[in-house]
């Protein structure tokens, strides 16, 4: 899937292509993109959605850190407030079935149980880009840059969370941040 909409004016001189699902990856296409945006808590992340923290898959996600190393291409940490305030994903039993099929399955509930969203402020902060080294896989130390450079991009997000979050929440009802 690529998306085109407001992110030329948002990023302007920066090709942004948007995709989703690893099986993606696959397409020669994509991989000869010098800039993609990625959700890296995917499928799993739907399914962690909590009205009293902000909780991120992150700690075993390595595959878009992979990606990044193997071509070169800096990794820029954003975190979207309000974003899991949305919807809820309903029944959580299914994400189990949901996971092995890698398909969202289940109900997006919002205002009054509706599918629509709930009206909450979005706010985006982005981080400054994190350079890699442009490696291939079989170099001695891809995996340990991948390490150095997952670390990185979890260290970012977690200042970005902490510097933003009082600005979001003003003091009330502050979210603490779970990274997984």
């Amino acid at each position: 899937m690529v998306s085109n909409s407001l992110f030329r004016q948002l990023w302007m001189g920066h090709k942004i292509h948007c995709l989703a699902a690893s099986v993606l990856w696959k397409v020669p296409l994509w991989k000869q993109m010098k800039t993609c945006g990625h959700h890296r808590g995917g499928l799993a992340e739907v399914f962690l959605v909590n009205k009293e923290r902000e909780t991120i898959l992150m700690s075993s996600r390595k595959g878009y850190i992979r990606m990044a190393v193997e071509y070169g291409i800096p990794i820029v940490p954003v975190f979207h407030f309000g974003n899991s305030q949305l919807f809820e994903f309903w029944p959580k039993v299914i994400q189990p079935l949901a996971r092995r099929l890698r398909l969202v399955m289940g109900i997006m509930i919002g205002v009054k149980g509706l599918p629509i969203p709930r009206p909450v402020p979005l706010f985006m902060v982005v981080g400054r880009p994190i350079a890699v080294l442009k490696l291939s896989p079989d170099h001695p130390a891809y995996e340990s840059h991948v390490d150095k450079a997952h670390a990185a991009v979890i260290a970012s997000v977690e200042d970005l969370y902490a510097r933003y979050a009082p600005l979001y929440y003003e003091g009330s009802n502050m979210r603490p941040l779970e990274i997984l």
